[in-house]
């Protein structure tokens, strides 16, 4: 009977244990990813002087964010963040650091987050004070949205068979400029409902 007993309380110990073990693995893999965009906000937040905060969707993965330093000190500074359509296992583009640095001198730029494989149709660039806001697209169209009772106007691009969608939004002091490039899996009514969501998305940021 005790040996019974024993053999029974070894096996539930044994399951409690590997349970553990895995619950501790998980928290381990989201922590380094908390971190890791823990820094990227951080970051953005001393370089933009916190005017800008980095908005993260459920649907859209965060792949890539860096900076971009303008060659001989000369310009401004501009942050980038691109987003993939697809909830993919985000997997690492450089085999290790040495690329990713030469990459980094080569392009002028420094990576906050990333950067990771994966489509990119989704690309947002911060531009600072005083940057000129306006940005234009050469053979658009203009068009416009209704969001929150706001006209939002923005650029349609048509060309060489591929479209693309422009608008630019006032964040804080600077502006943020969303290019979306349009296929079956993104189209302008995703468009048009990923800049709401940036617009409420800074709309709450700014009250606090």
């Amino acid at each position: 009977m005790n040996k019974r007993v024993n053999t029974v309380l070894k096996i539930v110990f044994l399951v409690f244990f590997l349970l553990f073990v895995i619950a501790g693995c998980t928290l381990l893999g989201l922590d380094s990813k908390t971190k890791e965009i823990r820094e990227l906000q951080a970051s953005v937040k001393k370089i933009t002087g916190g005017d800008l905060v980095v908005p993260l969707h459920e649907d859209y993965p965060l792949v890539s964010a860096y900076v971009s330093y303008p060659p001989l000190g000369t310009g401004i500074n501009r942050i980038h963040l691109y987003y993939s359509v697809e909830k993919i296992e985000l997997e690492y583009l450089f085999e290790d650091e040495a690329m990713k640095k030469m990459a980094e001198e080569l392009s002028h730029l420094k990576y906050l987050y990333g950067p990771y494989r994966g489509g990119k149709p989704i690309w947002l660039t911060y531009w600072p004070p005083p940057a000129n806001t306006t940005v234009v697209s050469n053979g658009s169209e203009k068009r416009s949205w209704i969001i929150n009772g706001q006209e939002v106007g923005y650029d349609y691009v048509s060309r060489r068979g591929e479209e693309a969608v422009h608008v630019t939004l006032t964040i804080g002091k600077g502006s943020l400029f969303a290019s979306y490039r349009l296929d079956d899996r993104f189209t302008e009514e995703d468009a048009e409902s990923f800049t709401a969501y940036l617009m409420d998305f800074y709309q709450l940021e700014t009250q606090y």
